[in-house]
């Protein structure tokens, strides 16, 4: 029963881990085209 909960929660993590990633590269978009819009107005 222990190693069971022991992968469920390291599924959980990993997809915790994923979702941190995409939102660092939304970020990093973003900080990367603020500039340039601001420019076109």
């Amino acid at each position: 029963m222990q190693p069971q909960q022991k992968q469920q929660t390291k599924k959980v993590e990993f997809k915790f881990n994923l979702n941190l990633r995409r939102l660092m590269v939304w970020i990093l978009i973003l900080f990367l085209f603020l500039p340039g819009l601001v420019k076109l107005r």
